[in-house]
């Protein structure tokens, strides 16, 4: 069982983690999680003042897309 990551911290938030953060939040790393990922990362957590709420303002997010979620 592979590591969990940890979304409170900013600095794990980036597209290198693509399929953790999706396995961490339940959505199928693709191409499109993976685009809209960095869009969250440029418009959302870098001008970030607290990562407390990253993964659930995330979750939001991704649903938002429509990006499909895991089975």
């Amino acid at each position: 069982m592979s590591e969990q990551l940890d979304l409170g911290d900013k600095s794990n938030w980036t597209v290198a983690n693509a399929d953790k953060i999706a396995g961490e939040l339940g959505f199928v790393s693709d191409e499109d999680f993976a685009n809209n990922l960095a869009l969250f990362i440029a418009s959302t957590v870098e001008p970030a003042k607290m990562s407390t709420f990253l993964k659930v303002v995330a979750i939001g997010f991704f649903n938002s897309c429509k990006l499909e979620k895991q089975h």
